[in-house]
């Protein structure tokens, strides 16, 4: 599992033109589940490494349920747009 996190001083998440969840300050997670790394073998991540929803929806409801986020909607082509709030970014890796 991988989280982007970043701060924010506001976030929104579209899904098909419909505004699905927003912030004001605060921060933004990019979840991705994936079967296994390939960055760590210098390949690209690929949508081939992702696990498959069965494993990686749940997964991503009680990661967002244990935050108390709000969140989009899995497996949604979502529209994400995001104000940086200073030079703050992390990789998490689980």
């Amino acid at each position: 599992m991988r989280a982007l996190v970043q701060r924010v001083s506001q976030a929104a998440v579209d899904v098909e033109g419909e505004r699905v969840a927003q912030i004001g300050p605060g921060m933004l997670v990019l979840l991705g589940v994936s079967r296994e790394d390939d960055a760590r073998k210098g390949n690209p991540p690929s949508y081939g490494a992702a696990a498959p929803g069965e494993l990686a929806e749940p997964l991503y409801d009680r990661f967002c349920e244990r935050l108390g986020a709000k969140k989009g909607v899995f497996g949604a082509c979502m529209g994400v747009a995001l104000v940086n709030d200073g030079p703050v970014t992390l990789m998490l890796e689980a």
